[in-house]
């Protein structure tokens, strides 16, 4: 039975590692996004949810407000208090019944408004007085001694408009009582005259309902809640214990809001919402923390949820690796036997994933290797054959050359020079063309079997064809393979030249272009019709024979593409009773490496 070790530096390993570190990096930031977004939705959802209680807060404010309005008009639209403080008495029994009147009256305000603490009225040109629920007195005539305080001269440049004084202690405490009351003053006009301003009132009111409109806020959602004026001075509190005092931060100008902001060290939220036709503003500050308690919940449970998943995930991914790794290993330990020259080596294991076709792969590519081995190591045996063989035909060669030479000099003794001219050129032909079994020549050597195969052609076809072969200098010493050149200017004498009526001719020429080394061969033969032309260059691209006529081209193409590579090969142009060219590129740094190389191929000499 396969056994599965875990290897540190293995591809197992290092795909645990991966998995394990994607669920290390993924999870947490998921869950730092999800509980981001959450801890966004909640104080959207918060912040928005203590904005509308500070409004709801300065509905009641306002309505409140408006109650108190109501009541000063009432007090300000009073004639008898009017007559009572311009002192326009005939005798002293009117002024006793006026003073009747209003006692009367303002004891029966105050006893049906229950927050009512204190009544001031304080007369420019006659009485002050003072009413109040905490004392025994109902009336008390006080003389005016504060035309000269800063709220006094607020309430009268108000000019008969409503003045909130806000949170403050009473003119006059009772007993002792200093508990703050919520001031509000008006100026009072002659309503028999020309409006003038004689005299002002105060309102104090208790603080209970305003306190609790505030504490309701608090109620809601944690924090404080207060009232400020313009310039940030509390002048209400939901516990009572700040009035007076400058709130800790600076609103903007915007008549409602909310932002956070840090205070203490601590990330707080305010809240506001201005109070209508006042310059009051009702503020809402909150802890972050207190209010995002239920963010916190998320945030555990979300850390607890990533480190449940990170275990899991981990134990998933270790499970997976080693299912993973055991057919690797498997695999491993065959192509160690295969290296070990175990060449019946099989894996049995029949799975239906893609390992199991890799096995079935691996099963094929060892006994096809098998096989291979077998087929080479006959091909050895059957080379050692050849070549002696080939060593025996080149013994033979040289008795061929020796036979010919002997031909040549008898025809030469017997003046018969045609044949002694083919003879000649035949042995050079025979023994450039052996050349001790070398594929490869230079192009010197190349053009000297070529002219040699011209010669004897000459002889036979007399002065059917002229040729003319120009050749760069650069390129005489250039290595090329031998057997592709001879067969292509055969083809231009068979197939052009000799069937065409009249002289033809023949042009073979060597040359450098760039990086290649081009040969082409041009006759002014029959040329090739256009279907058929069509036909040998699809056997040349595609390698495909269609007829039999087409074989030496298609051969002598593959060998320069085995020899030098797929994008080099003929080229073929012809036109139909013109005449055909025919052109080879091979690159000029092969045939200048073979140079250094030409005994690769090389059959070694007989001694």
């Amino acid at each position: 039975m396969f056994k599965w070790k875990l290897n540190w530096k293995s591809v197992g390993f290092k795909l645990f590692i991966v998995y394990f570190g994607s669920i290390v990096i993924s999870l947490p930031i998921i869950g730092m996004l999800s509980y981001n977004k959450s801890k966004e939705t909640i104080e959207s959802k918060v912040g928005g949810f203590a904005l509308d209680s500070v409004k709801q807060a300065n509905y009641r404010l306002n309505m409140l407000l408006k109650d108190y309005e109501n009541r000063a008009a009432l007090i300000f639209s009073l004639k008898e208090l009017q007559m009572e403080i311009k002192n326009q008495f005939d005798d002293n029994y009117s002024h006793i019944r006026n003073v009747d009147y209003i006692n009367k009256f303002f004891s029966d305000f105050i006893n049906s408004q229950n927050d009512t603490v204190n009544l001031y009225i304080f007369g420019e040109y006659g009485s002050s007085m003072r009413y109040s629920t905490v004392s025994t007195t109902i009336s008390m005539p006080i003389i005016n001694i504060f035309q000269d305080e800063p709220w006094y001269k607020q309430v009268r440049d108000a000019d008969g408009a409503v003045v909130w004084l806000g949170q403050q202690a009473p003119f006059a405490p009772h007993d002792g009582n200093e508990m703050p009351v919520f001031t509000f003053g008006r100026a009072i006009k002659d309503l028999s005259g020309n409006m003038d301003i004689i005299g002002i009132f105060l309102y104090d009111v208790n603080m209970e309902e305003i306190v609790q409109i505030l504490s309701d806020i608090s109620v809601h959602s944690p924090g404080q809640s207060f009232i400020i004026n313009k310039d940030g001075v509390i002048i209400g509190d939901s516990d009572g214990t700040q009035y007076k005092q400058m709130l800790p931060i600076k609103l903007p100008d915007d008549e409602s809001g909310m932002e956070t902001v840090q205070l203490d060290g601590k990330e707080q939220l305010v809240v506001y919402d201005s109070i209508t036709n006042t310059d009051f503003k009702t503020v809402k500050i909150a802890s972050i923390d207190e209010l995002l308690e239920d963010s916190r919940h998320i945030g555990m449970y979300t850390v607890y949820l990533i480190i449940t998943f990170a275990v899991a995930g981990t134990l998933l991914a270790f499970a997976l690796v080693r299912h993973m790794n055991k057919p690797i290993y498997l695999l491993l330990q065959f192509m160690n036997k295969v290296r070990d020259g175990e060449m019946k080596a099989q894996i049995t294991d029949r799975r239906k994933d893609e390992f199991g076709l890799l096995f079935e792969h691996f099963n094929l590519m060892v006994a096809h290797m098998k096989n291979l081995i077998e087929e080479l190591y006959i091909q050895q045996l059957l080379k050692k054959d050849i070549q002696m063989k080939m060593m025996v035909s080149q013994i033979n060669a040289h008795f061929l050359y020796n036979t010919l030479d002997s031909i040549h000099w008898i025809a030469r003794v017997y003046k018969a020079d045609e044949i002694s001219s083919m003879i000649f050129h035949l042995s050079k032909y025979l023994r450039l063309s052996l050349n001790e079994g070398r594929d490869i020549a230079t192009v010197r050597e190349v053009i000297e079997l070529v002219e040699s195969y011209i010669s004897i052609q000459k002889v036979r076809y007399q002065d059917k064809f002229d040729v003319q072969i120009d050749t760069a200098s650069d390129v005489y010493d250039c290595m090329v393979l031998k057997h592709i050149f001879q067969p292509l200017v055969e083809n231009a004498i068979y197939h052009g030249i000799e069937k065409k009526k009249g002289k033809g001719y023949l042009r073979i020429c060597w040359k450098q272009d760039g990086d290649s080394l081009v040969f082409s061969v041009e006759d002014n033969g029959a040329g090739i019709a256009e279907a058929k032309l069509s036909e040998i260059r699809s056997v040349l691209e595609n390698g495909e024979f269609i007829s039999e006529g087409n074989f030496a081209l298609k051969n002598i193409n593959s060998q320069i593409k085995l020899g030098y590579g797929d994008p080099y090969g003929l080229d073929i142009e012809s036109e139909q009773g013109a005449g055909t060219r025919v052109t080879v590129t091979i690159p000029l740094n092969a045939a200048q490496n073979a140079k250094n190389n030409n005994t690769k191929n090389k059959m070694g000499p007989v001694t």
